[in-house]
């Protein structure tokens, strides 16, 4: 997208730093050597285009600042990736700045050579509620709060964004729906990238690699988290899918091996977890499950090694816990069921329970627990039992 000179008003700041400098000279004699040191230490001019100002830099680059941009008169700021200057070329892939809280920008046009969304580029821009990517955009990377606290209602993500930052649309709270173009190569979804805002579902890319702390934390309305076939992470993050209250059911992939601490906890809708066939979960950490209120029955895994600190403490309504017959469980931490509805579990031999009355006490009422041996089934046992296999009958 070309801008031509005459579009532009161009302040060249070696000028305005010489002015400065001749006026101080005269006043406060300060030595000439000085003039020579900082003109040449600028490297920038800033333009101005359709009410966007560039920076442009000696290497022939550009970045747009949203700082000191303002929108046209119908609320739209439109990018340029391309500045013409007396006739001289210069490239811009990227915004940086701050947008004023109160700035009239309602669209924002992204073109599709740019690259890189900067840091806060428009934090708490408070009438934006859209964002348009070209065709083909080769955006890369979503800086950290880029779009946080605007009022973006849905939004399209280009198959070339890799990372979206830390709190990169936290409090978006009309943000309703995010769609992943097809071949999404989205690598990380970093801290609280969507925190607190108004999403009601979301379909994961498969190539996603990290799945960051409170990545969907209090989404109150976030009722549906579809992990794409093939999801590559192996732990879901501490408390990234924390107080979603509208979730009722969620499957977990199974390449996970860890969820970290937290990371359902107060899903007080969460009525039915699916481990998908296979699964590698080998542990479940502190306050995972923990006030799950409606949450009736839990079947860990036969990876499963650990079971945290109050992994399903507080869920009221859990009445049946169940250990596959091949059970790995060797650790079972304190409070991990207390004030749960268990009152009786059957636990492999191998597993380390611990403090007993402090792990299973539940209303003042011990829980019955009940010692297997964990035995691995044979096909032999799997034929006389007909269509009866240990996914139904892990203890016997």
């Amino acid at each position: 997208m070309l801008v031509k000179s005459e579009d532009i008003i161009c302040n060249n700041m070696c000028e305005l730093i010489y002015n400065c400098l001749i006026r101080e000279i005269k006043t406060k004699k300060i030595l000439a050597t000085a003039i020579v040191v900082s003109i040449f230490s600028v490297e920038a001019m800033i333009v101005k285009a359709n009410g966007v100002y560039y920076e442009l830099e000696e290497n022939g680059g550009a970045y747009a600042n949203s700082e000191k941009s303002a929108s046209d008169s119908n609320g739209r700021m439109i990018l340029r990736s391309v500045i013409v200057v007396n006739g001289r070329k210069y490239s811009s892939g990227s915004i940086r700045g701050k947008c004023p809280v109160r700035s009239s920008v309602v669209k924002v046009a992204v073109p599709a050579d740019f690259e890189f969304l900067g840091d806060g580029c428009f934090y708490k821009c408070q009438n934006l509620s859209e964002m348009a990517f070209e065709d083909g955009s080769k955006l890369r990377r979503i800086g950290m709060s880029a779009l946080a606290y605007t009022k973006l209602q849905s939004i399209l993500v280009p198959a070339a964004l890799e990372v979206i930052i830390a709190g990169c649309f936290q409090q978006c709270r009309d943000l309703l729906d995010i769609t992943f173009e097809k071949d999404s190569r989205l690598r990380e979804i970093g801290k609280s990238a969507f925190n607190e805002s108004g999403l009601k579902s979301i379909r994961i890319p498969s190539d996603l690699k990290i799945v960051d702390a409170g990545c969907f934390d209090s989404c109150e309305n976030l009722s549906e988290i579809i992990f794409e076939n093939g999801f590559r992470p192996r732990e879901i993050g501490t408390f990234a899918c924390g107080r979603c209250r509208s979730l009722k059911s969620i499957r977990i992939p199974s390449g996970i091996e860890i969820l970290r601490e937290g990371c359902f906890y107060g899903c007080k809708n969460l009525r039915e977890i699916i481990f998908e066939e296979n699964s590698k979960l080998r542990r479940i950490e502190k306050n995972v499950f923990r006030r799950c209120e409606v949450l009736e029955q839990i079947r860990i895994p036969a990876d499963t090694e650990f079971l945290g600190e109050e992994s399903f403490s507080e869920c009221k309504c859990l009445r049946e816990v169940i250990f596959e017959a091949d059970s790995k469980i060797r650790k079972i931490e304190i409070f991990a069921f207390i004030h749960s509805n268990v009152k009786s579990i059957r636990i492999p031999e191998s597993a380390n329970i611990g403090n007993l009355r402090r792990s299973f006490l539940i209303e003042d009422e011990l829980v019955e627990i009940l010692r297997f041996k964990p035995t691995a089934p044979t096909e032999d046992k799997r034929e006389q039992e007909g269509t009866e296999t240990s996914a139904n009958r892990p203890f016997e």
